[in-house]
């Protein structure tokens, strides 16, 4: 690709579709407006089956999406793990760092639990990543953009009401919800821009970004949602058989639609995914 080929050329026509394809999916951010339809009292017993919903569509994104995703564009997993280590321990400590630097607490029934922030951070990165990815499938084929746009679609439904659990849980309320989680969404519009203008110059592959994105999954996951399951008050035996049935069902929801609708590989002869987000002939 010649130099000239870096710069964005705002009339190219695959350019306009993937921004459209980056800017719906961001929008799909949309349908965390379920939980303004719920009074607080509802609310209240919604809120903890939301969270094991979330439990599972993060875990569900790490070991079903993400990281298999990022073996397939390097083919060895020992590195993956690497990375995915980094991103546990880099989430842990910026939870630590950041949310968590001291006892000092003003008010503690109006703080917002860091695993709200934890999350808004950890999506902007995927949704990122998903705007290099339909970008890249747009600079080979609008046929293969629209496919990939189309599964990264999908995909998102769980995953954005899973988000929208955990940042209610965290103390944000419904409304502000809706706006995060548009905004961090745009972060895939943002992708795409990056892809077609530094996609000769910038050399982060996406595996890495997949990768360390799980680790911080698997994180929030485990280290911050999962506790306030076990050690629920209200925690009976039968109750929390319920709750591992809605994680399993998350689970389950994320392995179905990425068995069925996971990003197409088949195009690996044009595509060479060894720089950041794809590199193209």
């Amino acid at each position: 690709m010649q130099l000239c080929c870096m710069y964005i050329c705002p009339m190219e026509p695959n350019f306009i579709f993937a921004l459209l394809g980056a800017f719906s999916v961001s929008l799909i951010a949309m349908v965390s407006g379920v939980f303004l339809f719920i009074t607080p009292k509802q609310l209240e017993h919604v809120l903890p089956w939301a969270i094991c919903l979330a439990i599972g569509v993060l875990l569900g994104n790490a070991f079903f999406h993400l990281i298999p995703e990022s073996v397939m564009e390097i083919h060895d997993i020992q590195p993956i793990m690497y990375w995915v280590i980094g991103g546990i321990l880099f989430f842990l400590v910026l939870d630590k760092l950041l949310f968590h630097p001291g006892i000092k607490k003003s008010n503690p029934n109006k703080e917002i639990k860091s695993i709200g922030y934890l999350n808004l951070v950890g999506d902007g990165i995927h949704n990122f990543v998903d705007g290099l990815i339909i970008g890249g499938s747009f600079m080979v084929s609008n046929e293969l953009g629209i496919a990939t746009t189309l599964a990264i679609a999908i995909h998102e439904f769980p995953q954005e009401l899973g988000d929208a659990g955990t940042l209610i849980y965290s103390g944000f309320n419904p409304k502000k919800v809706i706006l995060l989680n548009l905004l961090v969404g745009l972060t895939a519009v943002l992708g795409v821009i990056v892809i077609y203008s530094l996609n000769e110059v910038f050399v982060v592959p996406t595996s890495i970004l997949f990768a360390f994105t799980a680790g911080g999954f698997i994180y929030m996951a485990i280290g911050n949602l999962l506790p306030s399951i076990l050690y629920e008050e209200k925690n009976s035996g039968r109750r929390f058989t319920y709750h591992m049935a809605i994680i399993l069902i998350g689970l389950f929801l994320v392995a179905g639609l990425t068995g069925e609708l996971g990003h197409d590989h088949s195009h690996k002869k044009d595509l060479k995914p060894n720089r950041m987000g794809i590199n193209f002939k």
